[in-house]
């Protein structure tokens, strides 16, 4: 299937011993033989083992942290190794111990983060931090992931994203890892994410994904298809808005808070309800502004 693997959990596989050409026994690093039932079968038994290392707790956090706030207390996120240390042990240490005692529930280590002030700090430097990403003296700002940024848009713009082979899947991010390895660039979509530092999967490593500025992105964003489609889509919600009988002011007003969070500024207000009734083609006229609102920094980049 073009490079594709498929495995198949098989209850009755077993792997023979190459010496006495019986069924090996499984066992695991450091000597332990797991229990195996009909109802807990060699996977199970070897992900209640993996849980129980204190290194899976440690791992699960630090790539938690990472993805909210930008940098690992381990860097990177994958290199766990005694030469590089943890640059807040204590708080590492502290995190997966929580993490572990409460059932290795996501949702309680989600929140502890993000209730914490280190998480809630501005990302405006002063005097003293401008130049520290180790210490999380300030909040790191950095740019939507690839499926992030389409998913983003397309939530914004109340459109349908048509992913091939996927014709249920309504967001990006739900697409299951490891699609078409070999061929990355056969859609729009594919062609977008990897230019926007979406690895192909090769190898299960978050250190394959990159988030350096590059022109393709640029390109993408101003004129590239993927926009293009889920702008002019007829049934966004641009319509909608259009033909609500709401003034332009009230239609730019929708606007801001769908895709910025925000109302404009009377600045704002008055240039893209001017820009919306000087028009000929109002739909037209919507586009644009939505194209400009989607490509601000403030819609692209999380502070």
């Amino acid at each position: 299937f073009k490079g594709d693997q498929i495995v198949s959990v098989k209850g009755t596989a077993s792997v023979l011993n190459p010496r006495t050409n019986e069924p090996a026994t499984p066992r695991f690093l450091g000597g332990e033989t797991p229990q195996i039932t009909g109802d807990r079968d060699e996977l199970q038994a070897l992900a209640d083992w993996l849980a129980r290392s204190p290194m899976f707790a440690r791992m699960q956090v630090n790539r938690v942290w990472f993805h909210l706030m930008g940098r690992g207390l381990v860097d990177p996120v994958d290199d766990f190794r005694a030469s590089n240390p943890p640059s807040h042990p204590e708080l590492l240490d502290a995190l997966a111990r929580d993490f572990s005692d409460n059932g290795y529930d996501l949702r309680r280590l989600i929140r502890t983060i993000m209730q914490s002030r280190v998480y809630q700090l501005s990302s405006e430097p002063d005097g003293t931090n401008a130049a520290d990403e180790t210490n999380h003296a300030r909040g790191i700002i950095r740019r939507l992931g690839a499926e992030q940024l389409v998913d983003s848009i397309n939530k914004t713009l109340g459109a349908v994203l048509d992913i091939e082979d996927y014709a249920t899947v309504s967001r990006l991010s739900q697409v299951p890892e490891g699609r078409k390895h070999y061929h990355p660039i056969k859609t729009d979509i594919d062609r977008f994410q990897l230019v926007f530092g979406k690895p192909p999967r090769l190898i299960a490593s978050e250190c394959e994904r990159t988030d350096e500025p590059t022109v393709g992105q640029a390109f993408q964003l101003i004129s590239g298809p993927v926009i293009q489609d889920l702008l002019t889509q007829s049934s966004n919600r641009l319509n909608a808005w259009i033909g609500s009988g709401k003034t332009d002011a009230e239609i730019a007003d929708e606007m801001f808070w769908t895709a910025l969070s925000r109302p404009p500024t009377d600045a704002e207000r008055a240039g893209s309800a001017k820009h919306l009734e000087s028009a000929t083609n109002k739909r037209a006229a919507a586009e644009d502004l939505m194209w400009a609102l989607v490509n601000s920094k403030e819609f692209l980049f999380r502070r």
